[in-house]
């Protein structure tokens, strides 16, 4: 029985702690997404493999987290940079329906993909890092592999600069 009462003002303590975080302290639980498409023509393929995290929160650093993703997903796909794309969807049928395009006017045996792997490799009450790992062949004498971080300020909501990143190390590592 005393034990009992011994652990109450513990439990309280454990209460007020949690609901007094702010929500940028918290950490964004993130889902996998899987997006594959293919187009083949004659025997030959274009192919887009995407894994990437979508935050499943409906705060607004999820919101525009999940935007920046989809705009760096997007810019693996884009072939010109003054088109603007509306859509993660939009640019992967843009990039099928170039490479049809292409194989149809130089009849190529030609393989193109575009593969990216990104997953959130740290986690902080302030900061989230993506990480791309990206693989890509449309064409030409080699692939390019790729990786990329995505780091993101869960409180100004917004991208962290190069700058302030190596500004944030340092006085981490001071």
């Amino acid at each position: 029985m005393n034990t009992r009462l011994f652990l109450i003002p513990f439990f309280v303590i454990g209460i007020s702690c949690e609901s007094n975080m702010k929500d940028s302290d918290k950490n964004l639980e993130s889902k996998m997404r899987k997006l594959e498409k293919q187009d083949c023509n004659q025997g030959t393929c274009a192919t887009v493999l995407f894994n990437f995290p979508m935050i499943k929160e409906d705060r607004e650093a999820a919101k525009i987290l999940n935007e920046h993703i989809e705009q760096q997903l997007i810019m693996y796909l884009q072939e010109d940079e003054s088109v603007p794309i509306a859509s993660l969807d939009s640019a992967v049928d843009l990039f099928l329906s170039g490479f049809s395009d292409y194989s149809e006017s130089y009849s190529t045996t030609e393989q193109w993909q575009v593969s990216v792997n990104a997953k959130v490799t740290y986690q902080t009450g302030n900061m989230v890092s993506v990480l791309f790992d990206s693989y890509s062949y449309k064409g030409g004498a080699h692939p390019n592999s790729f990786q990329m971080y995505l780091n993101y300020d869960k409180k100004k909501q917004s991208l962290v600069k190069k700058q302030m990143l190596i500004k944030l190390i340092n006085r981490i590592s001071s």
